[in-house]
């Protein structure tokens, strides 16, 4: 994944938990980037300890949870350590 994708993705689940705020347990929203080469399809999901689950592909299992304090710069990393278990 280049440094442009893995920003985008990041700045757009930074602003899902921003606007997380207001919605409720259980809320979703998916979106797909396309960085040449490989498709993401990015999905996240509020739970009900005001955390927010985080697929970066079509598995079951979550690939890592944000916080609502957690940083884009934190995001950026966790985007970073999940792509290396590739």
């Amino acid at each position: 994944m280049n440094t442009q994708t893995r920003n985008e993705i990041a700045s757009w689940l930074f602003d899902r938990v921003g606007q997380g705020k207001r919605e409720e347990v259980g809320s979703m929203d998916f979106d797909t980037f396309n960085d040449g080469q490989e498709e993401f399809r990015v999905t996240i999901m509020k739970d009900e300890d005001d955390k927010y689950q985080v697929w970066m592909m079509d598995y079951a299992i979550p690939d890592f949870t944000i916080e609502q304090n957690t940083t884009e710069e934190l995001i950026q990393t966790a985007i970073d350590l999940w792509y290396e278990t590739l």
